[in-house]
């Protein structure tokens, strides 16, 4: 007896066959997200050639020492006193940025300045097109993101004209907020990323307290939100969100020594009567685009509050009030305003439905943007060692050399 075999549904196999033949290969797919995210080329584009054309103008004294610490971290190890500078010769020394220094030494070992400073633009300009990501993944439209992403790079360039350890910490930053953001949408165990990524930061740079500050602040509007519900279904996680990030600020080899670093530097330090950027911001030219996305930041938030989660207005507020309360942070606020602010840009916007997709111009931009950033940043890799420390003064530049 032949066994009787049933056939396959032709409504079952068949549209299997036709899905897999007419799915898009990757490459498509990349030529269709291009265009969809064309406007996005310039902008980027115009970020990484002013910061690459300006790289002999962030080369500073900061940068100089955080390169020879790092040598020094090398070669020595971790240093315990000061046995660089003159004033301070023979003191103890908590030197709690060192991955930063040895990482910028690292690039200079390999390549001599050129390669540190181009390895500061990679850093910063990474932070910036991270950002731009989570805007359009938050839903901000590109016209919006074009218009807050202007002052940004402005305040960006201005606010990270040093080649030195903090470089390294402008993604940090940007990361943190991705997942406090998200977290505060849809809460979830991703949030916990944050805690490695403190513990790294703490050995990079000193804004770490920045990243430590805005996760409390998260901890803090996590139990505020939920504080009608029973309690044992959101203390334990307020609780470490408020409580862990503080101890990973002294994840370091200097423990002991940073209760009192962080002290010494943040409250009562001597700082601000001698450099410059450690000042409240005052307004004038190169801080202007700040104010102006600070009273468009509150503007917004009293509009259209309904399109900004809670910790997103905290985080524009104290971004904001760091900004004014000296001018070294004011770099935070832009970044964070260009991660959460066009969504609710878009919210007093008209729509603009007469825009028409125009392929050719699309490709235009992309083909342009491409060409013109590679062009220069091929150009400026050109150039000699000697063209990146023209605005260094030579006698300077050669106690310097390592």
């Amino acid at each position: 007896m032949v066994e009787h075999v049933q056939p396959i549904p032709e409504r079952i196999a068949v549209p299997a066959a036709r899905s897999a033949a007419v799915r898009p290969s990757l490459g498509a797919r990349l030529v269709d997200w291009s265009l969809r995210e064309a406007l996005l080329f310039p902008i980027v584009a115009l970020f990484l050639a002013t910061m690459v054309s300006n790289l002999p103008r962030e080369l500073w004294s900061d940068s100089w020492f955080a390169i020879f610490g790092g040598h020094e971290i090398l070669h020595h190890g971790l240093p315990g006193q000061d046995d660089l500078a003159i004033w301070s010769q023979g003191r103890e020394w908590v030197d709690q940025q060192w991955l930063g220094q040895l990482a910028l030494y690292g690039l200079y070992a390999a390549g001599g300045v050129k390669l540190a400073l181009l390895g500061h633009a990679a850093a910063v300009g990474s932070a910036f097109v991270l950002a731009l990501a989570f805007a359009r993944r938050r839903g901000g439209s590109l016209r919006s993101i074009c218009w807050l992403a202007l002052p940004t790079i402005f305040l960006l360039g201005w606010g990270s004209w040093n080649a030195r350890a903090q470089s390294f910490a402008f993604a940090l930053f940007v990361v943190l907020i991705w997942l406090l953001v998200a977290d505060a949408r849809t809460p979830s165990r991703r949030v916990w990323f944050v805690l490695p990524l403190l513990v790294l930061w703490a050995n990079v740079h000193g804004s770490v307290v920045t990243g430590v500050l805005l996760v409390v602040a998260a901890g803090l509007t996590y139990a505020f939100e939920r504080r009608g519900e029973p309690l044992r279904r959101w203390l334990p996680r307020a609780t470490l969100l408020c409580t862990a990030p503080i101890a990973c600020l002294f994840a370091s080899p200097y423990a002991s020594s940073l209760p009192g670093y962080y002290r010494s530097v943040l409250v009562g330090s001597g700082f601000r009567d001698y450099i410059m950027e450690w000042r409240p911001t005052s307004l004038d030219f190169p801080t202007a685009p700040f104010y102006l996305l600070a009273f468009l930041a509150v503007w917004l938030i009293g509009r259209r509050s309904d399109r900004l989660t809670r910790f997103e207005q905290v985080l524009l507020v104290v971004t904001i009030f760091m900004g004014l309360q000296t001018t070294r942070m004011v770099v935070w606020f832009a970044l964070a305003a260009l991660m959460v602010m066009p969504v609710v840009l878009d919210g007093v916007l008209k729509p603009n439905t007469s825009a028409a997709r125009l392929p050719l111009l699309s490709r235009a931009l992309i083909v342009v943007s491409i060409t013109a950033t590679v062009a220069v940043v091929a150009a400026i890799a050109a150039k000699p060692s000697s063209w990146f420390e023209r605005s260094y003064p030579p006698a300077a530049l050669a106690a310097c050399v390592l």
